[in-house]
């Protein structure tokens, strides 16, 4: 028989999910490994832009849509018309692949010197509706 979730976890409205695994502390200095640690929501979605941004379509096993092809592009030269794509692969990718949030405007800074991109994300929490902004590396 199986059960739905909410009978199987406890309700908490301040969590969001889960950031595990972690470490169960069983007695002093012994651990094993498990689910415990529940996460605040800007923390996971945090997490996960973190792996869509990072994670080139095709690489993750059983999910070939998942990621993006920001890698590839940035091998192109970085004109006007490529910040344009490059911001748009990221609006459809996140809206796809992150149904939590909603994209407010992507910016780039870009250091030719160190050749290095920093995608600036703006957005909101659609759950709470508090803007938020994250920070994306890129180096080559």
């Amino acid at each position: 028989m199986s059960y739905t979730y909410e009978y199987t976890y406890p309700k908490n409205k301040e969590a969001a999910g889960y950031s595990g695994p972690v470490p169960i502390l069983i007695d002093t200095n012994n651990y094993v490994p498990g689910l415990v640690e529940v996460n605040d929501h800007r923390n996971l979605i945090r997490a996960s832009l973190q792996r869509i941004l990072g994670t080139s379509k095709g690489e993750r096993v059983m999910q070939p849509e998942f990621g993006n092809n920001l890698k590839r592009m940035l091998f192109e030269p970085l004109d006007e018309i490529m910040i344009e794509d490059l911001r748009s692969e990221i609006y459809n990718i996140i809206s796809k692949q992150e149904p939590r949030i909603t994209v407010r405007d992507v910016y780039f800074d870009i250091d030719y010197d160190n050749h290095t991109i920093i995608i600036m994300i703006s957005f909101y929490y659609k759950r709470s509706g508090i803007e938020d902004s994250f920070n994306f590396y890129i180096r080559d």
